[in-house]
């Protein structure tokens, strides 16, 4: 079974970065930011949920994602996975 979300978001910049964070592994922020988007240019991100792959993949322009990246990204998609009571 494969279960496909698509989304899209602009850039932002921080003016004013918020220093550290409070959960490192959930990657919440200890302090507010200050920022802003720029609405000209958007990034596109698919998420798949494949009950036919083995291990996570991680494409990034066409090419396959390097391993410190494909392990953070393993890392939040375990945490979807057990909040939606995805099994994959």
């Amino acid at each position: 079974m494969k279960s496909t979300a698509k989304a899209a978001a602009h850039p932002n910049i921080a003016f004013i970065k918020y220093w550290g964070n409070k959960d490192h592994d959930l990657r919440i922020p200890a302090n507010g930011s200050l920022s802003m988007n720029l609405e000209g240019l958007e990034t596109q991100t698919t998420v798949s949920f494949d009950t036919s792959l083995d291990q996570d993949q991680l494409i990034l322009n066409g090419e396959p994602g390097g391993e410190e990246a494909l392990d953070r990204v393993s890392s939040l998609l375990d945490r979807v996975r057990e909040l939606a009571e995805i099994e994959t």
